[in-house]
């Protein structure tokens, strides 16, 4: 593949952008401009000729997709100029490309609705649901209650955690939700994804299919995926997938919600081939915000080590004075721009 001008990326970002055969581990740190790395990336392949309806992009929320494409269709303008369009291309949520498989190979699903987090509460808080789930019996009308139960459904989905190994008070109401979701024709987001997993596991021509149909898998944030999301990325790539993670183990802040930051730390070891890239030059902060973030991060015992760098050089100046209030706004847009950091040790507004 042709490289790019070497005034416009570093030597590890194009290595990231022109590795296209195997599997690929791309290490990040904040401001590093990962994001136009992957998108890079893309693209290439596409001017290249991979089929776009063979790729498919992994992001954690709607807006970052939405980012993926705009950045995407940029680079095709230059890059594939004749049709710089996405095409069949999936980039998207995890769950949102489960929904379009399970409406595409299983036809009953066209009919079910999605419901988002506050749906799904109204719908289990209703009078006679909540009596059909046998609710009553683990606590009483409360939204926070109905909040905890929604949350629990999905820490023993996503976790994949065997029913049998639940209390028998909950795993009678687990069972209930799910038949009663059935029923009404309603998915929510684990189980979009804990039936596409299941699918796999239980039939070979569906996961023949899936598989054989994505050649090149794009995984960003990938230090925010969970354990179900993880043995789908696995199942979909197969024994020849080409698949390309992207991560910062020091901005994993969604744990809370059952994202494991050991799917990054253990990637190379449980996928084979694996070249991985570091781009650890930050773009964004100054040496002062990049030194002293690091003597921070680097007391974390479980991340990958990484040499993280500064590209440019700031000025620190401390500063005690008395300011009008209206000039604030100005003084500091113009610091900004000529790169200089004031550390105030004592500020005053009138």
């Amino acid at each position: 593949m042709q490289s790019d001008s070497i005034l416009r990326y570093t030597t590890n970002q194009q290595k990231a952008i022109d590795h296209w055969d195997g599997n690929l581990q791309i290490i990040a740190c904040a401001g590093s401009g990962k994001t136009d790395v992957i998108t890079r990336r893309i693209a290439k392949l596409v001017a290249t000729g991979v089929n776009t309806a063979s790729i498919v992009a992994f992001t954690f929320t709607d807006n970052a997709a939405e980012e993926l494409k705009f950045r995407i269709r940029k680079h095709l303008q230059e890059l594939h100029p004749e049709n710089p369009e996405l095409g069949d291309m999936y980039v998207g949520t995890v769950h949102s490309f489960c929904y379009e498989l399970l409406k595409e190979y299983k036809p009953k699903y066209k009919s079910y609705d999605v419901l988002d987090e506050n749906q799904r509460i109204i719908f289990v808080s209703t009078y006679n649901h909540f009596r059909r789930l046998g609710l009553e019996r683990i606590f009483d009308r409360r939204y926070r209650n109905f909040e905890i139960f929604c949350l629990n459904v999905d820490v023993v989905r996503e976790e994949m955690i065997a029913p049998s190994f639940l209390p028998e008070s909950f795993r009678h109401c687990f069972e209930q939700y799910l038949t009663l979701l059935d029923e009404e024709r309603f998915l929510d987001f684990s189980g979009m994804m804990n039936e596409v997993v299941k699918l796999f596991n239980e039939d070979s021509d569906f996961a023949s299919l899936v598989s054989n149909r994505y050649e090149h898998i794009i995984v960003d944030e990938y230090q925010d995926i969970n354990p179900i999301q993880e043995k789908l990325i696995s199942l979909l790539a197969g024994d020849n997938g080409n698949i390309c993670v992207v991560g910062d183990g020091d901005q994993c802040i969604y744990q809370w919600r059952g994202t494991d930051v050991d799917n990054l730390l253990t990637f190379t070891k449980r996928y084979p081939n694996v070249e991985s890239i570091d781009i650890t030059t930050n773009f964004r902060s100054s040496n002062v915000i990049v030194d002293t973030t690091r003597q921070f991060i680097e007391q974390n015992p479980n991340r990958l080590s990484k040499e993280i760098s500064s590209w440019k050089e700031a000025n620190v100046v401390w500063w005690s004075t008395v300011l009008r209030s209206h000039c604030v706004s100005e003084l500091l847009q113009m610091l900004k721009l000529l790169n200089v950091y004031f550390l105030f040790e004592s500020l005053s507004l009138r």
